[in-house]
């Protein structure tokens, strides 16, 4: 890539990224919107001295949800033998 483009590109990227602090974005929304790679967001943002807002309430929600699928105690376990109602295997 000629370094005359790469400085165009890395030009908008910076631009990106000004208008999303503007506008409170994540880096998510403006990967989305522009489709420029994260890192090269993250790299912009980090030499203007900027801080993108980053998806932490999908990561709350997510830990509520994996607390709820998980039983708060050990479950107990009658034993290794069958319980009423199961028939033993028959030889034939």
């Amino acid at each position: 890539m000629a370094p005359l483009l790469r400085k165009q590109i890395y030009g908008k990227i910076k631009q990106a990224v000004i208008t999303a602090f503007a506008s409170d974005q994540t880096y998510a929304a403006v990967q989305a919107q522009h489709g420029f790679r994260r890192a090269s967001i993250y790299n912009a943002a980090k030499q203007l001295g900027l801080t993108l807002k980053r998806k932490r309430a999908e990561r709350a929600d997510a830990s509520i949800a994996q607390s709820v699928e998980h039983p708060p105690c050990k479950r107990k376990v009658v034993g290794s033998t069958p319980t009423a109602g199961s028939t033993p295997p028959t030889n034939a």
